[in-house]
């Protein structure tokens, strides 16, 4: 699994760098700005992309005018379309993507698990989702309250077979500040004033 590799390999802290991830595999930046005011229309989204460049290198291509927590989840999925290998199909190059619908789903399905993953590793949300839950595991992570939502729905679906195979690192994160769902009340006593 790509994702325990990263988990492993790095300082897990949270909310994850994600820069600093992607640059520890050799990305190279490059804003919509600097590409280009067509940006947006040659890649097909408005948030970003991998893009295979010239002498083996690799970059990403993004929107610095999206939210934080947008491109943080942009970076990461792009990131994780390098890692697993999709930006190597002839058909996925960013200028002239001709992949069939199919497979456009498929190679979004997992960039978008996977970074879900990076950014909300599974033993975090299984830690907190009972304590916290969704906002609160968002603002701890560092992204959207959607994003935590859908990695969440994967998660819950998957879970035993996530439990088997995700790593059992320390990841590092401060709960200070942070709201509990339930938050522990003494119970009054009929009578008893508080």
């Amino acid at each position: 699994m790509v994702v325990n590799t990263i988990v492993n390999r790095h300082v897990y802290k949270l909310p994850v760098d994600i820069r600093k991830i992607c640059e520890a595999y050799g990305a190279h930046w490059l804003t919509f700005t600097e590409f280009g005011q067509t940006a947006a229309e040659v890649i097909g989204n408005n948030d970003g992309a991998a893009v295979d460049l010239p002498g083996g290198k690799w970059g990403i291509v993004y929107n610095e005018k999206i939210a934080a927590n947008r491109l943080r989840f942009t970076l990461a999925e792009e990131l994780m379309h390098y890692l697993i290998g999709h930006s190597k199909d002839e058909d996925f190059v960013f200028w002239r993507q001709s992949y069939t619908p199919e497979t456009y789903r498929l190679y979004e399905a997992e960039a978008k698990r996977a970074a879900g993953m990076i950014l909300v590793p599974p033993t975090i949300y299984y830690k907190y989702r009972k304590v916290y839950g969704t906002d609160q595991i968002a603002k701890l992570c560092g992204v959207s309250e959607p994003c935590v939502y859908t990695v969440a729905k994967f998660y819950e679906e998957h879970e035993e077979e996530i439990r088997a195979a995700f790593t059992r690192k320390t990841i590092l994160c401060d709960t200070r500040g942070l709201i509990r769902k339930h938050p522990l009340r003494p119970r009054a006593v009929v009578g008893e004033s508080l």
